[in-house]
Parts: structure tokens; sequence; C-alpha cells
């Protein structure tokens, strides 16, 4: 494969004397496939199908049809009894009709119906004024006009601020709208009104985490649990926050509650499994996934993890197993032939390895991480002309990726090229400053580049994290 010994001279000139050449598969410790959070990410547990807002919206659409308060005992739907003072019979009946189109998701006709209802009370006195706003913003909610809806809202609380549901509806549009901040408030004012609601808890901790503020993230999940200790969508985005913030006991032992519920949800199963794999807690994650594979065995998700696990704890003839077993891998494919790659080079099968990565990119041309794999095979093989098409490609696709620019910043190491090295380097630890991989090959670009300085600052951080690259960068330091 083109002139490879002299790229082999370039490779040993980069390479760790007391590792030999630059293989990067010695420890598993410099490799983007070792790296189980790569490849695996804890689920949100959102109770329904669909993002945590559909979550509250659709509460909320249950507070404001079947609420008791909605009609009293001078109306009662869906045929009309008595008319209170103020109000028509004609705004009333639409309002009546609106609700029910509400309930059989119609939500245009439901719009028009709540509109001509509240046409008919311009000055907002009739009895259902209120609860025909914020039914109407409900209906702008789900037609996605995130802005009307909360300018519906804010209308119908001032109309009547104890209408079940306009609170955390508000909360809902805000989010559709992008205006997060809002939101949050929006929901804790809410929350005040209704502290037991655990819904409220629920989506304010999503939205939380959603903006990486776990730790308050963490104690929204917390106070919703007080309420109800068993609550299974809580637990288990619980969990997750608190696996984001490596609290890994914290996390395992919340997990494992959400999971002793009478039906746990796959989520909670699956999250527990990942979280015990982080910990290199292989047998204890295999014996969660295998089960939860049982349960769920066309699931792909399930089965990627279960494979990956199975590969991290070097169980590589089992994982093939898993994964030869026929599902419909759907979208899932390619994800399944880059990790049947990944075993096979741990086989020391590298030929076999190259074939399924090809394969996974020929499933999905657009999947950044088998190019990073074959650059890093091109570049043990001293192909460095081959490592640069490819890892550019990848960075084209993935330009946010830590470990795409660390390999970029290999491959300009063994060519010679330190300051692009460097510069490499920099744009992986800048993405990902707790990327120990990338600080210890920053630290090796800047002593090339005759700069001890920066070498030594890597090793400072290093040592700091105590991580054991520290020493392997020490003793090039010395």
């Amino acid at each position: 494969m083109g002139n490879q010994h002299s790229g082999e001279s370039k490779l040993n000139h980069v390479s760790d004397a007391a590792d030999g050449p630059m293989r990067l598969q010695t420890d598993d410790t410099l490799s983007m496939s070792a790296d189980l959070t790569n490849e695996a990410t804890l689920v949100d547990d959102a109770a329904f199908e669909g993002s945590d807002t559909a979550v509250l919206a659709d509460a909320d659409l249950d507070q404001l049809i079947h609420d008791n308060q909605v009609d009293a005992s001078d109306v009662m739907a869906p045929h009309l009894i008595r008319v209170k003072p103020g109000t028509s019979a004609d705004a009333t009946d639409s309002y009546i009709r609106g609700k029910e189109h509400l309930q059989q998701r119609n939500w245009t006709v439901a719009a028009e119906l709540f509109q001509h209802a509240i046409s008919r009370d311009p000055s907002r006195n009739g009895y259902h004024a209120g609860r025909a706003l914020a039914c109407l913003a409900y209906a702008h909610y789900k037609l996605g006009d995130g802005e009307e809806s909360i300018r519906l809202y804010l209308e119908a609380a001032d109309v009547d601020r104890n209408i079940s549901g306009t609170r955390s509806g508000l909360a809902a549009a805000f989010m559709l709208a992008g205006r997060y901040e809002e939101a949050i408030e929006a929901l804790k004012d809410a929350i005040r009104h209704d502290p037991k609601r655990l819904t409220l808890h629920f989506n304010l901790g999503n939205l939380l985490a959603r903006l990486n503020r776990f730790d308050e993230s963490e104690a929204s999940y917390r106070s919703g649990l007080q309420c109800d200790a068993a609550h299974g969508p809580l637990l288990t985005n619980l969990g997750a926050v608190l696996a984001q913030q490596k609290k890994h006991a914290d996390a395992i032992a919340a997990l494992l509650i959400a999971c002793e519920q009478p039906e746990p949800s796959w989520r909670s199963r699956f999250n527990l499994g990942l979280v015990l794999a982080r910990l290199h807690r292989w047998t204890d994650s295999l014996e969660v996934l295998r089960g939860l594979c049982a349960d769920y065995p066309e699931c792909p998700r399930t089965r990627i993890l279960t494979a990956r696990v199975m590969r991290c704890g070097g169980r590589h003839l089992e994982a093939i197993e898993v994964l030869d077993e026929f599902v419909d891998w759907g979208d899932w494919r390619a994800t399944s032939q880059e990790l049947m790659g990944l075993i096979h080079e741990s086989l020391g099968n590298p030929v076999q390895a190259v074939v399924f990565w090809k394969e996974a990119l020929h499933s999905d041309p657009g999947f950044a991480r088998p190019l990073g794999h074959l650059a890093m095979q091109a570049l043990r093989e001293g192909e460095l002309a081959e490592a640069t098409t490819a890892i550019k490609k990848a960075i084209r696709i993935r330009d946010d990726s830590a470990t795409l620019w660390m390999i970029q910043g290999q491959i300009d190491l063994a060519k010679g090229a330190f300051d692009s090295a460097v510069d490499s380097l920099e744009k992986s630890v800048a993405i990902d400053e707790s990327f120990h991989d990338a600080r210890y090959w920053l630290g090796r670009a800047h002593l090339e580049n005759q700069n001890l300085v920066g070498a030594a600052h890597q090793y400072e951080r290093l040592e700091a994290a105590q991580s054991p690259l520290a020493e392997r960068l020490k003793r090039r330091l010395v």
C-alpha cells in the first residue's frame, strides 16, 4: 500500500519509545473506538413519544378538557342546559364543540370554533372566556405557532388566573418558541401553584438538562420525587443527569429504583446498563442488557450497546453473535457495521475491519466515525495520504468532534507538520477540555515544535486530573 517504508519512519519519529511504533491500540487508551461514551448516549424518559414539551402540553389538554372547573353545575357538556348571563348560546356552543374537536385532535377546526366563541364576547366577560382563550392557545401550540400560543395564554391568564393548565401551557408555548428562560420561569410559577403535579417537575428538569444546567435539573427531579419516590420517568432522568455529572454511584442507585418498579421502562434499564459499562463493570452491565435483549429482541439500539459492552469486556465472539442475529437494523445498520469493524480490529483482523467500515460508509455516507477509523488504520500502516483524505472527509461531516481533530493532529505529527498538529489538537481540547488523550498528543506536538512551556502545561493539566497519560508525557519532558 504505497510507500510504506518511508511512512513507517515518520510514524516512529513521533511514537513513544516505550510503546514502539504508534499503534494506538496497545492499551486501548488512545483510540476513539475505546470510549464507550462516544458510542452510546443516555436516553431521556419522555413518558410520551416525542419531546418533553409534548408531555407538558398533552397533560394540559387533559386539564383543559376534563377539569371539573370547566363544566360547572349550570352548564352540562355537551348539551347546553342553562347559559350564564353575559355569554351567548352561540358562543357557548362553539366552546363546547371546540373542546370535542380538541379531544379528536382536530386542531384547526377546534381553533376556528374557539376563535368564534371569543369573537362573540369582545369584552371577555363571558363564563367561558378565559377557558376558550386557553383552549385556543393550546390549539395554536399544537399547530406549531408558539408566539401566538404565548399571546393567547397570557390573555387567558389576564382574564382568569385560576384556569388549570394555563401556567404550564404557557411554559410549553415558550419552549416551542425557543424562549427557554421564560419557559423556566413559567414552570417555576406553575410549580408554586401546583407543587404536587409531577409533570411540572419532570419538564422543568428536562428543560434544565437540555440547557446543560444539570445541578438545577437534578434538584427539579428530586423535588418531584418528594411527591412520588417511585416515579419511573423522574428516576430515569435523574439517573441520566447524575451520570452526566459523573455521580455514577447515585445514578446507579436512582436507576435501580426505576428498574425495580412493576413495569420498568426500556430507557431506565438501558441507562443502567450504560452507566455500569462506563464504570467498566462489564459483567454487571451485561446482566442488565441481556435481560433487556430478551424482552426487546428486535431493538437495534439495545443490541448495539450489548455488543459494545461485550467487546470492551473482551468477549468479542459473543459480540459478533449478537450482531449476526437477524434484526431489521434500519437506521442502525451503519452503526452495527462500524461496530463489527471495531470487533474485528480488536481480534487482529484489520483487513476485515476495513471491509466493515467501508460497508458502514456505503450504508450511510454521512457517518463520520468509520472515516475516523479508516484514517487511524491508514496511519498505522504508514499510508499518510489515505489517512489525510479520510480524516478530512470525516471533519467536513463532524467538525465538532474532539476525537476526529485529535486524529488529524496525530496525522499531522506523522507528516512532520508540527504547527498544523498543534492547531488541530488545540481544537480538540477546545471542544472537550477533559479529553486527556488529546492533551497528551498536544503535549507531544508542543515538544516536536520545541515548545517546552506548552508541553509542560499539558503535563500539568494531565497530572492535576490524575490521568495515567501524565507519566507517559513526563518521560518525554525529562
